[in-house]
């Protein structure tokens, strides 16, 4: 059973469109509105939904992937993320990035779609910081020639899909 939560980025929303490519994939999706300007207890706040609900994936796009990678450190599941806000750690205190580091080894396989033209949140550092912070082998990427940081309706398709196909199973 597929139980996904999808977490969109900074200053966004849960794209209806978005959301209705990835229900065929889904036996449950939640997708819930954050504040991440307003709200200061974001992570702990999808922990718990996580740990209440059998969330076994994680859909995430720029900060929301960012929340992905470290809650797939606290649960059991495999995640995609879109250009992944991984290097901009700091600014998220709520997330007890050294805690879930030494007491959950990085186990979950994440497959991460990059654009090669993201100026938002370049590759290179997304990049730079698994190698230096994931175990070797708990993810895969694919790195979009054109693509910029928003992610459009027909590439969130395509990859979602093969996500679901190839990669989740």
């Amino acid at each position: 059973m597929r139980h996904v939560l999808y977490i969109h980025g900074l200053d966004s929303s849960p794209h209806p469109d978005k959301l209705a490519l990835l229900e065929p994939f889904c036996d449950t999706l939640k997708a819930p509105q954050l504040d991440y300007r307003g709200n200061a207890q974001v992570f702990p706040e999808l922990l718990a939904l996580c740990r209440a609900e059998p969330i076994n994936c994680i859909v995430g796009s720029s900060a929301g992937g960012l929340m992905a990678y470290w809650l797939l450190r606290a649960i059991k599941g495999k995640g995609l993320l879109y250009n992944p806000a991984l290097s901009m750690l700091e600014h998220r205190p709520d997330i007890p990035a050294k805690r879930l580091a030494l007491t959950r080894p990085d186990h979950a396989p994440y497959h991460l779609i990059l654009g090669k033209k993201d100026e938002v949140v370049p590759y290179q550092g997304t990049l730079g910081y698994l190698e230096s912070q994931a175990r070797p082998g708990s993810y895969t990427f694919e790195l979009l020639e054109g693509l910029g940081h928003t992610i459009p309706l027909d590439v969130f398709q395509e990859t979602s899909a093969r996500f679901f196909r190839e990669k989740y199973e």
